[in-house]
């Protein structure tokens, strides 16, 4: 974790050596060098697991975070006939980042068919330090995607043909259809092996649930559930809420697989975003999660009042900061491409004032402060 938790590589008790020079002056003669045995508690060890340490931009991601208030789109609601036609100084950008774009996906693509080894560049993608917490000498490094363009896929939007927002989205949500719009193919997230420890468990709050596999934007928790096996994860638990009700149960249960069945508890209620309410979520996290533990919360509730004062809630609390190592968060904001009407439909000047730029200072405190924070779909 990231206050947080290790990972159970086999790890030994070591034993090395420390050289103590010490300068004694004794009858005219300089004494030096005593070796002593000293104990080193490895990663894996009861109660030792990688804890934060601190949190590095990549190049690519400071250029985008200096220059975002004037990369991100005009105000308002986007039609065929703005934005979508005649891409802004963002676009321009990423136009220009083609052949970042391609190591990016080249090297994710390595990064995902290893599980081992495949090194992320560090120009392109930002890291992560962590520490043993029982010896803070013991450090190691653990990428992750940098916060750029529209936080979304890095071909999304500039990169497509098709001019307009809902052909865009009808083709999205075609069966076999290529959409980067919707695409998650941008994402990092640890192997096991990077933060796991000995006695940890691994929990994921699906906050924004829909269906088991599917949902508006595509399946949420069976992608979860997929892509951390893939990466060597499987979760202990699994907790899930969606706000609107369905009428017949079964129609959920009868989509989950048999294995994951006993570690799903699916909530069909709407949380809060009350501190005291039962209904909030951080009082699961707190609930269920340990520092050494690796806990994943996603957050897509398409209400930005409720989502925003749960992330504020997040920000403001230490205790919460050693809980959670992930958050994947859609941050629904003006002066982004999806603005517009049938996308997001911000227009209502009381539904947020937030916009893409105040995305990237939310995402970027977040990393600071030891939770790999990433940009939902």
């Amino acid at each position: 974790m990231s206050g947080k938790s290790g990972f159970a590589a086999g790890a030994i008790m070591g034993v090395v050596a420390l050289t103590l020079l010490r300068e004694a002056v004794m009858g005219g003669r300089e004494t030096v060098a005593a070796e002593l045995p000293v104990e080193v508690r490895q990663v894996g060890d009861d109660g030792c697991w990688w804890e934060f340490d601190r949190y590095t931009s990549s190049e690519w991601e400071k250029l985008w975070t200096e220059n975002i208030e004037k990369w991100q789109g005009p105000d308002g609601p986007y039609n065929d006939t703005d934005w979508w036609k005649t891409p802004g100084a963002g676009c321009e950008q990423m136009l220009k980042n083609r052949d970042k774009v391609e190591r990016f996906e080249a090297e994710r693509a390595s990064y995902l068919s290893n599980r081992v080894g495949s090194q992320l560049s560090h120009d392109l993608y930002s890291q992560f330090v962590y520490r043993n917490s029982c010896s803070y000498g013991q450090k190691k490094t653990v990428e992750i995607e940098p916060l750029i363009s529209f936080l979304r896929h890095p071909r999304a939007v500039c990169f497509d043909k098709y001019n307009s927002p809902f052909y865009r989205m009808k083709r999205c949500r075609k069966k076999n259809g290529k959409c980067y719009l919707l695409s998650k193919d941008y994402l990092i997230f640890p192997r096991e092996g990077d933060l796991r420890s000995s006695g940890s468990k691994a929990v994921f709050l699906d906050v924004g649930a829909s269906f088991y596999d599917a949902g508006f934007g595509g399946a949420s928790q069976k992608w979860f559930v997929d892509h951390f096996a893939g990466l060597g994860w499987r979760f202990d638990r699994i907790l899930a809420w969606e706000a609107i009700v369905n009428p017949d149960a079964s129609t959920y249960w009868k989509r989950v697989p048999k294995d994951v069945k006993p570690r799903i508890t699916y909530y069909n209620i709407p949380v809060e975003s009350d501190p005291s309410s039962p209904d909030n979520p951080w009082h699961y996290v707190r609930t269920l999660c340990r520092p050494k533990d690796y806990c994943v919360v996603k957050l897509d509730i398409d209400t930005p009042i409720i989502e925003e004062a749960l992330i504020d809630q997040l920000l403001a609390d230490a205790g919460l900061h050693l809980l959670v190592d992930e958050l994947v968060w859609e941050h629904h904001v003006r002066r982004n491409p999806l603005t517009y009407p049938g996308g997001w439909e911000l227009q209502n000047a009381e539904t947020t004032q937030s916009t893409v730029a105040s995305s990237y200072k939310i995402f970027h405190k977040l990393r600071t402060l030891g939770i790999r924070a990433h940009s939902w779909v």
